[in-house]
């Protein structure tokens, strides 16, 4: 069965009497060239291994048992699980996991590398690229398809409107790119606007050298907490900095005491966390 057509994929919908759910961000993906496009920019192989989130009906999931060793896919929707266990029948190398990806324990994957390929729903998106980020885990690689304007942020530049916490936190730990653009008419239902596939190529270590990881992470949100406040407001606001030692630490950056967060670059929040570190303790 090849789901990724749009007879398929509505053949299967109508068979188990079942529709887009909205609470999850379903939607289906019918075009295989899309899929395609993916797994070639996954780069995955016999040896691979691979996780899935959001397997939904299988469409992609199929393309990747064909193309990779291992693939577990985390489908929190049990009603599609049932429907997995027909439509990838065929292949061996799938394990369907009924859970919540962000509940689950994935250090039971940190003997392996893994790389990570999901159709993520908007509201999710933000905490499954840190549940990632911050586990223990070796991921060589993540392919994720999501909303267009999200993909924007997260590949966003310093000193424009996109930059931000996140794509500055991406940034830190791997190389993301916006591999191309997927139209809203690919999919079943078609959602209200269009995605984008954003490829993070994880690197072998950090961009930038912190002592404390934690602490970088917290200066990094809280400077961005307020877009519309200086950047000495919100980490004053945010953490208890004195404005003078803020402002101090700024100059020496060769920044303007009245900077928002978006004009600095992550080596700079490399330097203010580690001197704002020092006056911390």
């Amino acid at each position: 069965m090849t789901i990724g057509k749009y007879s398929e994929t509505d053949k299967l919908l109508k068979k188990y009497d079942l529709r887009a759910k909205k609470k999850f961000g379903q939607n289906f993906l019918i075009d295989s060239n899309i899929l395609n496009k993916i797994v070639k920019v996954a780069e995955i192989d016999a040896n691979s291994k691979v996780i899935e989130i959001g397997p939904g009906l299988g469409a992609l999931t199929e393309k990747l048992c064909e193309n990779s060793g291992q693939v577990y896919a985390y489908e929190i929707d049990s009603d599609m699980v049932e429907v997995l266990k027909e439509s990838l029948e065929k292949y061996d190398n799938v394990k369907i996991i009924n859970e919540d990806f962000l509940k689950i324990d994935l250090s039971k994957y940190q003997d392996d590398e893994i790389t990570v390929v999901a159709n993520l729903p908007y509201y999710i998106t933000t905490p499954i690229l840190f549940k990632i980020l911050e586990s223990n885990i070796k991921i060589k690689k993540m392919v994720l398809m999501m909303q267009k304007e999200v993909a924007e942020r997260i590949t966003g530049i310093v000193g424009t409107k996109d930059y931000n916490a996140l794509s500055i936190l991406l940034s830190y730990k791997t190389n993301a790119s916006i591999a191309f653009n997927v139209s809203k008419e690919v999919f079943l239902p078609k959602p209200s606007v269009g995605s984008a596939v954003v490829v993070l190529d994880v690197l072998k270590k950090p961009r930038v050298q912190v002592k404390d990881e934690e602490w970088f992470v917290k200066i990094v949100k809280s400077s961005f907490c307020q877009r519309r406040k200086t950047l000495v407001n919100n980490l004053k606001e945010q953490l208890g900095f004195e404005r003078d030692e803020i402002e101090k630490l700024i100059i020496e950056l060769n920044k303007d005491i009245r900077s928002r967060a978006e004009i600095l670059t992550i080596e700079d929040f490399a330097y203010l966390s580690e001197k704002l570190k020092k006056n911390k303790i």
